[in-house]
């Protein structure tokens, strides 16, 4: 009899498992572009996707029906840096933060989910962006430091 149970067990818990896969991979947010600038002392990250391989169902605020992105950003050790992204459908509206947030955000019309920028020479930021659309999740980890972008380290 216990040996039954068992079994039942061993095949129930195979059953459940199979049923609730999920492969948990986060497809990783792009870097647009980076940028610096010596004589402002500036560093800059751009996020998002290029025109010619955005997701399928990922609409920027020039269309219709924008994408609406759950958006969670995680900071650790700022030193003059911010991060700055678009607000609402319709693309006017931008909001700067400098701390751990979450929030709600749209790709701008060029398709740019969310922008840093360091200024000055000690600038430097630690990050992680969690961001989720139409059931999919977009991740970045990573810094940026003026020093290290200039070539001054």
């Amino acid at each position: 009899m216990l040996l039954y149970i068992a079994i039942f067990a061993l095949l129930s818990v195979s059953l459940l498992s199979s049923c609730a896969k999920d492969d948990g991979k986060a497809k990783e947010l792009p870097l647009l572009k980076h940028n610096y600038s010596k004589s402002k002392h500036t560093a800059s990250q751009v996020f998002g996707f290029d025109y010619a391989t955005t997701p399928k169902g990922i609409y920027n605020v020039v269309n219709k029906e924008p994408t609406k992105f759950t958006v969670n950003v995680y900071i650790a050790d700022n030193e003059g840096c911010k991060f700055t992204y678009t607000k609402d459908k319709d693309g006017d509206h931008e909001e700067d933060f400098t701390k751990t947030q979450s929030f709600t955000a749209y790709l701008s019309g060029r398709n740019e989910l969310l922008k840093l920028q360091c200024k000055g020479e000690q600038s430097n930021i630690d990050y992680k962006i969690v961001a989720y659309a139409n059931g999919a999740e977009y991740d970045n980890i990573g810094n940026l430091s003026y020093l290290v972008e200039s070539g001054n380290i």
